[in-house]
């Protein structure tokens, strides 16, 4: 059964009211940070005169390069592969909207959107997973992610993954996109050798 699509709604590219299946919601990795390690105890404070560069909480403490995971041609086929998934678990992307979490997840879903467009000629509705409440209550909810790491906190898996990487707890996942950051790439950061 199909539902009327009206009118986007200001700012999310998301119809406004429609009741339909929303297949994807967009996240750039399944766990974006991990805690940084704590210093050990018993370890030696430095004397009062030099003192510890700042390091912001979401910084990794690490010793090793980061690591690059996916490049932007990676991610491209990436995105090729879950939209192909996507049409084939939705029937053709039938009553399907794409909804992104901000700020990576919303330009995913819309190159999954151009992608499924490209392959079917099917225009699925794109926009901001807070735009979920307007369109009603769903029939199915699917997660997409770029990068699954595993460390599940909550009893959500994600039904299309791009890419698992097994990581440590103190490691993270750093996704970077053309239209957030300038360039396409999936780096990991921290951990030790």
């Amino acid at each position: 059964m199909s539902y009327p699509t009206s009118r986007p709604s200001p700012g999310t590219g998301a119809p406004f009211g429609a009741k339909s299946r929303v297949d994807a919601a967009l996240s750039p990795s399944g766990t974006e940070t991990g805690a940084p390690p704590s210093r050990p105890t018993g370890s030696t404070s430095p004397s009062p005169a030099v003192s510890e560069p700042t390091r912001s909480a979401a910084e990794p403490v690490t010793d090793r390069p980061a690591k690059t995971i996916l490049s932007a041609s990676d991610i491209g086929r990436v995105v090729d592969r879950i939209a192909h998934q996507i049409l084939e678990k939705t029937s053709g992307a039938a009553d399907t909207i794409l909804l992104g979490i901000p700020t990576r997840g919303v330009p995913l879903a819309r190159r999954l959107a151009e992608r499924i467009h490209t392959f079917e000629g099917v225009a699925v509705p794109v926009g901001a997973l807070d735009a979920l409440g307007d369109l009603g209550r769903p029939r199915v909810v699917q997660l997409a992610v770029l990068v699954d790491r595993g460390h599940r906190e909550l009893p959500i898996r994600a039904d299309y993954v791009g890419k698992n990487i097994p990581t440590a707890l103190a490691e993270n996942v750093r996704v970077q996109l053309t239209e957030t950051d300038g360039a396409d790439e999936v780096r990991l950061l921290g951990g030790t050798r």
